[in-house]
């Protein structure tokens, strides 16, 4: 018998947050000054040493939400997708 949370634990909604993250920073970027404007990527959060060093500890998070053009966004996407999906599926979404 199905449990009434069986079909929301099946979904992997982690997964799909990451993906909508990741859409969401380069449409961001991409009308405030276009993906490749390097003042745009640091405004983002893009890795500067210096700042790191100056305190600003999330620049190594945040470079992972960031990409410069189309191409590395989609096949980032599509692996995202699909090692997330099956990932999520076996170790659940925490």
């Amino acid at each position: 018998m199905k449990g009434l949370f069986d079909n929301i634990q099946s979904k992997s909604f982690v997964t799909y947050g990451i993906l909508a993250v990741n859409v969401i920073m380069y449409l961001i970027m991409t009308f405030n000054g276009g993906s490749q404007n390097p003042w745009t990527l640091v405004y983002y959060g893009a890795k500067v040493n210096e700042l790191i060093v100056l305190g600003e500890w999330w620049r190594l998070i945040t470079p992972t939400f960031l990409h410069i053009c189309l191409t590395p966004i989609l096949f980032n996407s599509l692996v995202i997708y699909y090692l997330g999906s099956q990932l999520e599926y076996l170790i659940g979404h925490t």
